[in-house]
C-alpha cells in the first residue's frame, strides 16, 4: 500500500511539472513550459519562490545555484536533469538571469 501511495504521489508531481519541450527551444519557451506553472509566468512566484524582481531572494544567487537547482531539484522542486538536456537547462537559466537584469 505504501509503495502504491508513493507511486501515485510521484505520478501526480510529474504531471504538475510542465510539458515536454523541443530540444532547440529557447530559454523563454522552456521556462513557460516547465517552470511557469510553479514560479509564475513573469517569475513572480506562486507555488515556487519568486525568481524575478529586485526583492527575489534568488537575485543574489550565482548561475551555478540555478543550474544545480534545475538539474537536481531543491526542496519541493523536482529534478529536471533527466527531462531537460544540459543545453536546455543552460538556456532556461540564462533566461532567468536575463530577466533578473544580469
Amino acid at each position: 500500500m505504501r509503495n502504491l501511495i508513493i507511486c501515485l504521489a510521484m505520478a501526480l508531481l510529474a504531471g504538475a511539472c510542465g510539458e515536454p519541450v523541443a530540444a532547440d527551444a529557447p530559454g523563454d519557451a522552456i521556462y513557460a513550459a516547465v517552470c511557469a506553472r510553479c514560479h509564475g509566468g513573469s517569475l513572480e512566484g506562486g507555488i515556487g519562490p519568486q525568481l524575478g524582481g529586485s526583492d527575489a531572494a534568488s537575485v543574489d544567487q550565482p548561475e551555478s545555484y540555478f543550474i544545480q537547482a534545475v538539474t537536481r531539484g531543491q526542496g519541493r522542486m523536482p529534478s529536471f536533469g533527466t527531462t531537460l538536456s544540459e543545453d536546455q537547462i543552460q538556456r532556461v537559466v540564462d533566461f532567468i538571469l536575463e530577466q533578473q537584469g544580469r
